[in-house]
């Protein structure tokens, strides 16, 4: 009988994954902004950050479900250090209690605290998956970078479409200005660490080179090249290039946005499985 492959996750991880780290870029991105600003973006980052906590918690809920029994969950939160799941979990819940506080509040302190929370959870879902060692491709310190920098981009992309679609969201153009241009350097970096990260794989372990090849040529590429490179990247690129300002600014945020999405499920579904010492080869199929 003919084995197949499997997944380890499926496409409600990928959603976990771009969800909490959209949420994380765009209150972690205004809060940023709000702290140095000394508190005048309270109104936008206020809403942002309830935006966040529902984008958060939609994705936790998908993380659950794929956990195939809910009370597994609970485990997971009563043994904070047991695995990254648990810390990754408790991360989670400082960072939606620091934003409760920035909403009840204010102030500097659950400004910074925000900025420090977002980077954690950002952070935290690459070293969720660095940490599988039966897939080679996701073992790189590069890869929670990698997901930070996504996950900033992506959030300003979703605080710039909020700036379009509520009148009442009160972020000024100066700083809606400012935005645009550190996500511009956001995506040159995406761009230059997914090109590095492909570079090391592509010569690293058997296992994550066929990762690569999927990715480049494989059942990957489509996605790859056309979700994340040209739409989510290399489209936006040029269009902030162009102008920074109206219709331009906003198509370009969405098409982050896709290829935000993208790098996570194609991250994901290319993960080779690789066999461990001692195992069967019938392992790799699992």
């Amino acid at each position: 009988m003919k084995r197949r492959r499997a997944n380890t996750w499926d496409i409600r991880i990928a959603s976990y994954l771009f969800l909490a780290g959209v949420g994380a870029g765009a209150f972690g991105s205004l809060a940023l902004l709000d702290y140095l600003e000394g508190g005048k973006l309270h109104l936008p980052t206020s809403i942002t950050a309830l935006l966040s906590l529902l984008l958060i918690g939609i994705g936790t809920l998908l993380l659950v479900s794929d956990l195939g029994k809910p009370l597994r969950f609970w485990r997971v939160l009563l043994n904070p250090m047991s695995s990254m799941l648990s810390v990754g979990a408790w991360i989670l819940i400082l960072f939606a209690l620091t934003m409760l506080g920035y909403l009840g509040f204010g102030g500097p302190v659950f400004s910074l605290g925000g900025v420090v929370f977002a980077i954690a959870t950002a952070g935290y879902t690459g070293i969720l998956l660095g940490v599988i060692k039966a897939r080679p491709f996701w073992n790189s310190p590069a890869l929670p970078l990698l997901f930070v920098t996504s996950a900033f981009s992506t959030g300003i992309a979703v605080v710039t479409v909020l700036a379009s679609a509520l009148v009442i969201y009160g972020l000024d153009a100066q700083s809606s200005h400012l935005l645009s241009q550190v996500d511009l350097c956001l995506i040159v970096a995406e761009l230059a660490i997914i090109g590095l990260y492909l570079t090391i794989m592509n010569n690293s372990a058997a296992p994550a080179a066929r990762s690569v090849e999927m990715l480049l040529r494989g059942k990957q590429a489509n996605t790859f090249w056309g979700g994340l490179i040209f739409a989510g990247l290399v489209v936006p690129l040029v269009l902030a290039l162009a102008s920074s300002e109206g219709v331009t600014n906003l198509l370009s945020s969405i098409l982050v946005l896709i290829g935000g999405f993208s790098l996570r499920y194609t991250f994901l579904a290319a993960g080779t499985r690789a066999l461990l010492p001692g195992e069967p080869a019938e392992a790799s199929y699992l």
